[in-house]
């Protein structure tokens, strides 16, 4: 297949675009935002898979517990949906920011690929701590879960 006939197969199948990678091909897993947040609790560099739900309480208390009053959890059905979240931990200002871009599944993985924001050169920052976090839900499975960051 040729690579302008990849572009178009992917632009066709929005949720389930197929690209061929490192010796197989990755599927794209579609995902939904739980929470992003640049105050989170959680001021730790994290890196989290949650697929039962006292880890998912124990975690939502966590993240919201710089809140008052903390919101109750989202609620997750744990026996078809899994929690993917990313935490940078502190940074000095409110320009940076992390989000969760893309999520693979490989033959014996899950990728999920994670950008940071730093302030531009340019950009005017609130001199605040902040704590970025981005919370995703994904549907459950029984693979391994890798995180990269991609800058």
């Amino acid at each position: 297949m040729k690579t302008g006939a990849i572009a178009r197969l992917c632009r066709t199948l929005p949720f389930v675009p197929l690209l061929v990678s490192c010796g197989g091909i990755s599927i794209g897993i579609f995902f939904s935002t739980l929470d992003r947040s640049v105050h989170s609790g959680v001021d730790t560099f994290r890196a989290v898979v949650v697929s039962e739900p006292t880890a998912w309480a124990t975690l939502w208390s966590a993240h919201t517990s710089r809140l008052t009053p903390a919101p109750p959890p989202p609620l997750v059905d744990f026996s078809t949906r899994t929690v993917v979240a990313v935490f940078l931990g502190p940074r000095p200002n409110a320009c940076y920011a992390v989000r969760i871009e893309e999520i693979r599944t490989a033959p014996d993985r899950i990728v999920v690929y994670f950008t940071e924001r730093r302030p531009g050169l340019h950009d005017v920052c609130a001199q605040v701590i902040t704590t970025p976090a981005h919370l995703v839900i994904v549907e459950r499975t029984g693979l391994p879960f890798e995180f990269i960051k991609t800058n």
